[in-house]
């Protein structure tokens, strides 16, 4: 491991782990041409190990990007997030597509340390969002991965256990999980008039994909499901005006 976090820097501070030096690169340079944050460090170190409590970081960073390509770093993921007492800072999966399935993704929410699920496919803009929400104690996911999280018969059900587990050892999140940011705000109200995803990426200059992140973001932080309910709620609340 090393760290480079230096004195006097603001920012949100963000440590990288991941295994592949291409991928462990191509995080690095997002985090140090984002004035937002600060590069902590980064390690190479397999999970098992790094995972382990006797892995203590210098100076302890605000996110962790933890970077999951096999079951093998998966199964570390969880067997250290089952364990009681153990403080780690704030962390954001990058998964694999072989690892998305709601019985796996649903197993991490519950420790309350996990803030951000998102796809190692996600665009530079998504893990940046990510980052910053989770600084600020709420929970993000990509599209797919929240639409997982809410597949299936029972699925309600075991996002909104995972949820409460996680609002509870995170009392912060419970004030701030109705905050939107300012283009979700944006987004929220081309939603109100009936815009399709791919003309609000459009009108916004962003990808489509991008929108959707948001769009993802804006039903969770509402705790809504469709457009319709999205708009409904955001009215009786009085985030929008018609």
């Amino acid at each position: 491991m090393k760290d480079e976090r230096q004195t006097g820097q603001t920012g949100v501070t963000v440590f990288i782990m991941a295994q592949t030096a291409i991928v462990r690169a191509g995080l690095e340079s997002l985090v140090n041409s984002d004035h937002r944050f600060v590069m902590a460090g980064s390690s190479a170190v397999n999970l098992s190990s790094a995972l382990d409590p006797a892995f203590l970081f210098d100076h302890p960073p605000d996110i962790v990007l933890l970077d999951i390509a096999h079951q093998g770093d998966f199964d570390a993921l969880i067997k250290f997030l089952s364990k009681e007492n153990e403080v780690f800072p704030a962390v954001i999966l990058l998964l694999a597509e072989e690892l998305q399935n709601r019985q796996l993704t649903s197993k991490t929410l519950k420790s309350g340390v996990v803030r951000g699920i998102l796809s190692r496919e996600a665009a530079a803009e998504e893990i940046g969002a990510a980052i910053v929400a989770a600084a600020e104690n709420l929970f993000v996911a990509s599209p797919e991965i929240l639409e997982l999280l809410l597949s299936g018969a029972n699925s309600r059900d075991d996002f909104s256990f995972a949820s409460e587990n996680y609002l509870s050892s995170n009392p912060k999140l419970s004030l701030q999980s109705e905050s939107l940011t300012p283009r979700e705000k944006e987004i929220l109200e081309m939603l109100a008039e009936g815009i399709s995803n791919k003309l609000i990426a459009y009108r916004l200059n962003i990808s489509e994909h991008t929108v959707k992140f948001h769009v993802s973001s804006i039903f969770a932080k509402l705790d809504v499901t469709t457009r319709t309910e999205a708009v409904t709620e955001s009215l009786r609340r009085g985030l929008i005006l018609l």
